[in-house]
Protein backbone atom coordinates (compact mmCIF):
# COMPACT_ATOMS: atom_id res chain seq x y z
CA UNK A 1 0.00 0.00 0.00
CA UNK A 2 1.28 3.42 -0.90
CA UNK A 3 1.92 5.64 2.09
CA UNK A 4 0.97 9.35 2.19
CA UNK A 5 3.55 11.78 0.80
CA UNK A 6 4.77 14.18 3.51
CA UNK A 7 6.42 17.51 2.85
CA UNK A 8 9.17 18.12 5.38
CA UNK A 9 10.23 21.60 6.42
CA UNK A 10 13.82 21.64 7.60
CA UNK A 11 15.56 24.47 9.42
CA UNK A 12 18.86 24.99 11.20
CA UNK A 13 18.88 26.24 14.74
CA UNK A 14 22.47 27.24 15.48
CA UNK A 15 25.27 25.69 13.47
CA UNK A 16 25.81 24.86 9.82
CA UNK A 17 25.67 21.08 9.52
CA UNK A 18 25.06 18.55 6.75
CA UNK A 19 21.45 17.38 6.65
CA UNK A 20 21.07 13.62 7.14
CA UNK A 21 17.77 11.78 6.59
CA UNK A 22 17.29 8.13 7.54
CA UNK A 23 14.50 5.83 6.34
CA UNK A 24 13.10 2.58 7.71
CA UNK A 25 10.79 0.68 5.36
CA UNK A 26 9.66 -2.78 4.21
CA UNK A 27 7.67 -4.65 1.49
CA UNK A 28 4.98 -5.88 -0.41
CA UNK A 29 2.55 -4.45 -2.99
CA UNK A 30 -0.76 -4.66 -4.80
CA UNK A 31 -0.30 -4.05 -8.54
CA UNK A 32 -2.54 -1.34 -9.99
CA UNK A 33 -2.64 1.34 -12.67
CA UNK A 34 -3.15 4.80 -11.26
CA UNK A 35 -3.78 8.14 -12.96
CA UNK A 36 -1.60 11.13 -12.10
CA UNK A 37 -1.51 14.88 -12.80
CA UNK A 38 1.93 16.23 -11.87
CA UNK A 39 2.92 19.89 -12.06
CA UNK A 40 5.75 22.34 -11.54
CA UNK A 41 5.21 24.51 -8.46
CA UNK A 42 5.86 28.24 -8.50
CA UNK A 43 9.31 28.95 -9.97
CA UNK A 44 11.31 31.59 -8.15
CA UNK A 45 13.76 34.14 -9.51
CA UNK A 46 15.81 32.79 -12.39
CA UNK A 47 19.57 32.86 -11.97
CA UNK A 48 22.06 32.47 -14.79
CA UNK A 49 25.00 30.32 -13.70
CA UNK A 50 28.13 30.22 -15.79
CA UNK A 51 27.44 26.61 -16.75
CA UNK A 52 23.69 26.41 -17.15
CA UNK A 53 22.92 22.80 -16.41
CA UNK A 54 19.84 22.40 -14.25
CA UNK A 55 17.13 24.51 -12.64
CA UNK A 56 14.38 23.26 -10.33
CA UNK A 57 15.92 19.78 -10.47
CA UNK A 58 13.82 17.25 -8.61
CA UNK A 59 11.04 19.74 -7.85
CA UNK A 60 7.76 18.53 -9.30
CA UNK A 61 4.54 17.93 -7.37
CA UNK A 62 2.44 14.73 -7.49
CA UNK A 63 4.73 12.71 -9.76
CA UNK A 64 4.25 8.94 -9.46
CA UNK A 65 6.53 7.36 -6.84
CA UNK A 66 9.71 6.24 -8.52
CA UNK A 67 9.50 8.85 -11.32
CA UNK A 68 12.14 11.61 -11.22
CA UNK A 69 12.11 15.06 -12.85
CA UNK A 70 15.42 16.26 -14.28
CA UNK A 71 14.98 20.01 -13.94
CA UNK A 72 15.14 22.49 -16.84
CA UNK A 73 18.30 22.89 -18.92
CA UNK A 74 19.07 25.58 -21.53
CA UNK A 75 20.86 24.31 -24.64
CA UNK A 76 22.35 26.95 -26.97
CA UNK A 77 19.84 29.59 -25.82
CA UNK A 78 20.42 32.71 -23.73
CA UNK A 79 19.55 33.34 -20.10
CA UNK A 80 17.73 36.24 -18.49
CA UNK A 81 17.74 36.62 -14.72
CA UNK A 82 15.60 39.74 -14.50
CA UNK A 83 12.74 38.13 -12.59
CA UNK A 84 10.68 35.10 -11.68
CA UNK A 85 9.82 32.02 -13.77
CA UNK A 86 12.25 29.97 -15.84
CA UNK A 87 13.56 32.37 -18.51
CA UNK A 88 15.40 31.69 -21.76
CA UNK A 89 16.18 33.71 -24.88
CA UNK A 90 15.45 32.02 -28.23
CA UNK A 91 16.63 34.22 -31.10
CA UNK A 92 15.77 31.90 -33.99
CA UNK A 93 13.58 33.24 -36.80
CA UNK A 94 12.01 29.90 -37.79
CA UNK A 95 11.26 26.51 -36.31
CA UNK A 96 13.54 24.89 -38.88
CA UNK A 97 16.53 26.96 -37.77
CA UNK A 98 15.76 26.45 -34.07
CA UNK A 99 15.73 22.68 -34.60
CA UNK A 100 18.77 22.52 -36.90
CA UNK A 101 20.79 24.83 -34.61
CA UNK A 102 19.69 22.77 -31.58
CA UNK A 103 18.39 25.73 -29.57
CA UNK A 104 15.97 24.57 -26.90
CA UNK A 105 15.11 24.13 -23.25
CA UNK A 106 15.03 20.47 -22.28
CA UNK A 107 13.60 18.48 -19.37
CA UNK A 108 12.92 14.81 -18.75
CA UNK A 109 11.11 12.31 -16.56
CA UNK A 110 12.77 9.00 -15.66
CA UNK A 111 11.16 5.81 -14.35
CA UNK A 112 12.96 3.77 -11.72
CA UNK A 113 13.32 0.00 -12.01
CA UNK A 114 10.12 -0.47 -9.99
CA UNK A 115 7.63 1.59 -11.99
CA UNK A 116 6.53 2.22 -15.56
CA UNK A 117 4.33 5.07 -16.73
CA UNK A 118 2.61 6.46 -19.77
CA UNK A 119 2.08 10.08 -20.75
CA UNK A 120 -1.08 11.37 -22.44
CA UNK A 121 -0.73 15.13 -22.01
CA UNK A 122 1.90 17.82 -21.47
CA UNK A 123 0.97 21.37 -20.49
CA UNK A 124 3.28 24.38 -20.84
CA UNK A 125 2.33 27.53 -18.92
CA UNK A 126 4.16 30.38 -20.60
CA UNK A 127 4.54 34.08 -21.32
CA UNK A 128 7.18 36.33 -22.92
CA UNK A 129 8.60 39.83 -22.95
CA UNK A 130 7.70 42.21 -25.79
CA UNK A 131 10.67 41.03 -27.87
CA UNK A 132 10.58 37.39 -26.78
CA UNK A 133 9.93 34.61 -29.30
CA UNK A 134 6.20 34.31 -30.01
CA UNK A 135 6.09 30.72 -31.32
CA UNK A 136 6.88 27.44 -29.61
CA UNK A 137 6.94 23.70 -30.23
CA UNK A 138 7.67 20.59 -28.18
CA UNK A 139 9.65 17.61 -29.47
CA UNK A 140 10.08 14.41 -27.46
CA UNK A 141 11.94 11.10 -27.45
CA UNK A 142 11.74 7.96 -25.34
CA UNK A 143 15.02 6.16 -24.68
CA UNK A 144 17.28 6.15 -27.74
CA UNK A 145 14.52 6.90 -30.24
CA UNK A 146 14.65 9.96 -32.51
CA UNK A 147 12.97 13.18 -31.44
CA UNK A 148 9.59 13.87 -33.01
CA UNK A 149 7.14 16.74 -32.58
CA UNK A 150 4.35 16.48 -30.05
CA UNK A 151 1.04 17.92 -31.24
CA UNK A 152 1.04 21.32 -33.01
CA UNK A 153 3.03 24.55 -32.69
CA UNK A 154 1.68 27.01 -30.11
CA UNK A 155 1.62 30.78 -29.69
CA UNK A 156 3.46 32.44 -26.79
CA UNK A 157 1.89 35.76 -25.81
CA UNK A 158 2.97 38.59 -23.54
CA UNK A 159 0.13 37.70 -21.14
CA UNK A 160 0.07 34.49 -19.13
CA UNK A 161 -0.99 31.57 -21.33
CA UNK A 162 -1.08 27.78 -21.21
CA UNK A 163 -0.78 25.32 -24.09
CA UNK A 164 -2.03 21.76 -23.55
CA UNK A 165 -0.40 19.27 -25.92
CA UNK A 166 -1.62 15.70 -26.39
CA UNK A 167 -0.45 12.50 -28.05
CA UNK A 168 -2.60 10.64 -30.56
CA UNK A 169 -2.04 7.64 -28.27
CA UNK A 170 -0.45 7.63 -24.81
CA UNK A 171 3.33 7.14 -24.89
CA UNK A 172 4.76 4.44 -22.63
CA UNK A 173 7.99 4.83 -20.67
CA UNK A 174 9.33 1.43 -19.52
CA UNK A 175 11.00 0.85 -16.16
CA UNK A 176 14.48 2.36 -16.09
CA UNK A 177 13.86 4.58 -19.14
CA UNK A 178 13.17 8.28 -19.73
CA UNK A 179 11.03 10.59 -21.82
CA UNK A 180 12.91 13.74 -22.83
CA UNK A 181 11.18 16.94 -23.98
CA UNK A 182 12.70 19.82 -25.96
CA UNK A 183 10.94 23.18 -26.08
CA UNK A 184 11.86 25.27 -29.13
CA UNK A 185 11.05 28.95 -29.60
CA UNK A 186 11.28 31.29 -32.57
CA UNK A 187 10.17 34.80 -33.52
CA UNK A 188 7.87 35.44 -36.44
CA UNK A 189 5.89 38.52 -37.48
CA UNK A 190 6.78 41.14 -34.89
CA UNK A 191 9.20 40.47 -32.03
CA UNK A 192 12.94 40.14 -32.64
CA UNK A 193 13.33 37.05 -30.48
CA UNK A 194 15.98 38.76 -28.35
CA UNK A 195 13.65 39.01 -25.35
CA UNK A 196 12.85 36.24 -22.89
CA UNK A 197 10.41 33.34 -22.93
CA UNK A 198 9.11 32.25 -19.52
CA UNK A 199 8.08 28.77 -18.38
CA UNK A 200 5.71 29.26 -15.46
CA UNK A 201 4.81 27.16 -12.44
CA UNK A 202 1.68 27.24 -10.32
CA UNK A 203 -0.26 25.79 -7.40
CA UNK A 204 -1.99 22.96 -9.29
CA UNK A 205 -2.01 21.07 -12.57
CA UNK A 206 -4.77 23.13 -14.19
CA UNK A 207 -2.77 26.38 -14.16
CA UNK A 208 0.83 25.17 -14.26
CA UNK A 209 3.38 23.46 -16.49
CA UNK A 210 2.54 19.81 -15.98
CA UNK A 211 2.44 16.18 -17.06
CA UNK A 212 -0.58 13.88 -17.15
CA UNK A 213 -0.84 10.11 -17.53
CA UNK A 214 -0.95 6.80 -15.66
CA UNK A 215 1.60 4.69 -13.85
CA UNK A 216 1.93 1.07 -12.78
CA UNK A 217 4.11 -0.38 -10.04
CA UNK A 218 6.08 -3.24 -11.64
CA UNK A 219 8.11 -4.71 -8.75
CA UNK A 220 7.59 -5.82 -5.16
CA UNK A 221 10.68 -4.13 -3.74
CA UNK A 222 10.09 -1.14 -1.47
CA UNK A 223 11.12 2.21 -2.85
CA UNK A 224 11.69 5.68 -1.41
CA UNK A 225 12.15 8.86 -3.41
CA UNK A 226 13.28 12.24 -2.08
CA UNK A 227 13.14 15.57 -3.90
CA UNK A 228 15.24 17.61 -3.98
CA UNK A 229 18.24 15.49 -3.05
CA UNK A 230 20.43 18.54 -2.31
CA UNK A 231 19.45 21.65 -0.34
CA UNK A 232 21.01 25.08 -0.65
CA UNK A 233 23.24 26.37 2.15
CA UNK A 234 21.48 27.25 5.39
CA UNK A 235 22.15 30.79 6.65
CA UNK A 236 21.25 32.21 10.04
CA UNK A 237 21.85 35.10 12.39
CA UNK A 238 23.24 33.97 15.75
CA UNK A 239 20.42 33.38 18.20
CA UNK A 240 17.77 32.96 15.50
CA UNK A 241 16.77 29.97 13.36
CA UNK A 242 17.58 29.80 9.68
CA UNK A 243 14.94 29.93 6.98
CA UNK A 244 13.02 26.76 6.17
CA UNK A 245 13.75 24.46 3.23
CA UNK A 246 11.32 21.77 2.14
CA UNK A 247 11.88 18.15 1.13
CA UNK A 248 9.20 15.90 -0.35
CA UNK A 249 9.44 12.20 0.54
CA UNK A 250 7.47 9.51 -1.31
CA UNK A 251 7.30 5.80 -0.55
CA UNK A 252 5.51 2.76 -1.94
CA UNK A 253 5.46 -0.99 -1.26
CA UNK A 254 5.67 -0.05 2.43
CA UNK A 255 4.14 -1.90 5.35
CA UNK A 256 5.63 0.31 8.07
CA UNK A 257 6.19 4.00 8.66
CA UNK A 258 9.13 6.02 7.41
CA UNK A 259 11.43 7.20 10.17
CA UNK A 260 13.26 10.45 9.48
CA UNK A 261 15.88 11.65 11.95
CA UNK A 262 17.50 15.08 12.04
CA UNK A 263 21.05 15.46 13.39
CA UNK A 264 21.96 17.84 16.17
CA UNK A 265 21.11 21.52 15.53
CA UNK A 266 18.50 20.76 12.85
CA UNK A 267 14.74 20.52 13.23
CA UNK A 268 12.17 18.71 11.06
CA UNK A 269 8.49 19.64 10.92
CA UNK A 270 5.46 18.75 8.80
CA UNK A 271 4.10 22.26 9.07
CA UNK A 272 5.62 25.62 8.20
CA UNK A 273 6.79 27.84 11.03
CA UNK A 274 6.56 25.26 13.79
Amino acid sequence: MKKPKPVLLISKRWHQLLLLVFFIYSSPIVFAQTAFEAYSPAIGTTTCPGSDVEFNAGVYEDLPPGVAFSGFTRVNVGCNNAGSHYRSIHNSTSKASAVSDEKFVKFSFTASSSVEFEVSELAIAHSRSNQGSNNGAIHYAVGNNNFVQMDSDFIIGTNDGRSVLTFANPVSIPSGDSIVFRMYGWANGGPTGNGNVRIRGGSNYNISTGLKGEFTITATDPEISVAPTVLSQFCQVMGNPSGEQSVTVQGFNLTDDLTITAPADFEISLTSGS
